[in-house]
């Protein structure tokens, strides 16, 4: 992994826009010139070990997203009546709160295994790859399931499920979406 001088010749910053309004740049070389190499390796090992713990850190981000929003939507929909009833004693709703916990528990179960392989140095860190997976794969859809169970109020840029849906696409993209896995 080389080193380079974001100010020096060959090295561009561009801003990115992204859906939570955060600040984000993409880097673009052309011709920069190393100041230095982290570590004496030139496999690509140190380089390799960098993506594990950058997706390993974004996973587990992910986990703690998924929890908030669905922490709100389950306070939400216990606690909100419609048609003289708290809507979580609707069956369909129990369901689909019930599919977000699911989600959200194997993605607790699959960010344990990979912190653990990176942690211990263990393998190829394949379980990484799945941990990544499922945060391309399912992260957005359980956030728009709490959304839906939220209706109009989730989408609300007052009420704070909006940035949790935010954060999930930015995250989704900094992993490389479901093709990265």
């Amino acid at each position: 992994m080389a080193l380079v001088d974001l100010r020096g010749a060959g090295v561009e910053v561009v801003g990115t826009p992204t859906s939570a309004g955060g600040l984000e740049c993409t880097l673009r070389f052309s011709g920069a010139v190393p100041v230095g190499l982290l570590g004496e390796d030139r496999s690509g090992r140190v380089l390799q070990e960098v993506r594990w713990f950058g997706v390993v850190g974004g996973c587990v981000f992910g986990e703690g997203l998924l929890g908030g929003a669905l922490e709100l939507t389950v306070g939400h929909v216990g606690s909100r009546r419609q048609f003289g009833r708290v809507l979580a004693e609707f069956q369909a709703v129990a369901m689909q709160v019930a599919d977000v916990r699911v989600v959200a528990r194997t993605v607790e179960v699959v960010n344990r295994a990979a912190c653990w392989g990176v942690g211990a140095g263990v393998g190829d860190r394949g379980d990484v790859d799945v941990a990544g997976y499922w945060m391309g794969e399912k992260l957005l859809g359980a956030l728009e399931v709490c959304h839906h169970l939220h209706g109009g109020l989730g989408l609300d840029v007052g009420y704070p499920l909006h940035r949790y849906s935010a954060l999930g696409r930015d995250l989704t993209r900094f992993l490389g979406g479901l093709r990265a896995y």
